[in-house]
């Protein structure tokens, strides 16, 4: 019986060792499982937070990239602008470059043609002939005559063309207070009065004195003239009442001296235009040359 007893007992240890055993080895299982279960948590994890921060970095990256796109279309757009602006300053610059240099080269050449003009009117107050002197105020200045008629009335009055209006010089023109009526000139022939404009005493006399088209028709009118008439040609041929005549051969010194006259009262009047003309010149070249300045300042 006790030997029986201890087979049990035995048995019962060898039972109760093998139940340990398995229930040992289960929670070896277990604890094995559990810890290929934390396992792959924590690779599930540390993937979840890899992948976490490749979205954040990506989504940072978007933001920047939209960024730096706004930003470099926003200097494109000022780039853009500045090129024009650029190229309309560009085009202004030159612009007002050009009426500059324009207006520069107006007021010199204006300035050479005032100089060349003062120079010819000096040297045309000069006389051209030595021995033909000139009064202060000769008659001619005080007439009106056209060009096509001057050598015809040099041919008729001569130096008396330089004598002045008054009584009281070595030669002169003195007005009478009542002057007889010119008688009628040949047929067909005009008086010079009728083309020149003069004072009451020249005028007078140059109802006296006719104009005709050529030396025949001088010559064959001559004998129909009444004393103190004359004939005259354009090209300066002379008859004269009492049978003399003279052929315009060449100018003669009251002739040249018309010339030179004229030449000089034009030429001071073209003075006096580009004097004019340059101080219009003048103004536009200052206007120029600032509005270049302040161009160039802005």
């Amino acid at each position: 019986q006790s030997r029986q007893q201890t087979t049990d007992a035995l048995t019962e240890a060898s039972r109760i060792a093998q139940t340990n055993t398995l229930q040992h080895k289960t929670a070896q299982d277990a604890c094995r499982t559990a810890e290929a279960t934390l396992l792959q948590a924590r690779q599930e994890e540390s993937a979840l937070r890899h992948k976490s921060e490749q979205t954040r970095r990506t989504v940072i990256a978007d933001e920047v990239l939209n960024d730096i796109r706004q930003k470099r279309s926003t200097l494109e757009t000022e780039l853009t602008t500045l090129s024009e602006t650029l190229k309309e300053r560009e085009a202004a610059h030159s612009t007002l470059s050009a009426t500059q240099r324009s207006a520069t080269a107006q007021r010199d050449a204006l300035r050479a043609e005032l100089s060349r003009l003062q120079a010819q009117a000096e040297g045309l107050t000069q006389p051209a002939d030595q021995d033909y002197a000139t009064t202060h105020e000769p008659v001619s200045e005080l007439m009106t005559i056209p060009e096509a008629y001057e050598q015809a009335l040099a041919a008729a009055l001569a130096k008396g063309l330089d004598a002045p209006l008054a009584g009281d010089t070595p030669q002169g023109w003195r007005a009478h207070k009542t002057h007889r009526s010119a008688p009628a000139l040949p047929a067909n022939v005009t008086a010079l009065a009728d083309y020149i404009k003069a004072p009451d005493v020249i005028e007078t006399l140059l109802s006296f004195i006719g104009l005709v088209a050529d030396t025949q028709t001088g010559d064959a009118l001559q004998g129909q003239l009444l004393p103190g008439q004359c004939l005259v040609s354009l090209q300066g041929d002379l008859w004269r009442w009492d049978g003399f005549y003279t052929r315009a051969d060449k100018q003669n010194q009251a002739a040249r001296h018309l010339i030179r006259q004229r030449v000089l009262k034009e030429t001071e009047q073209r003075i006096g235009e580009i004097k004019q003309e340059l101080e219009t010149a003048e103004h536009t070249l200052t206007t120029a040359l600032e509005a270049l300045h302040a161009h160039e300042q802005q």
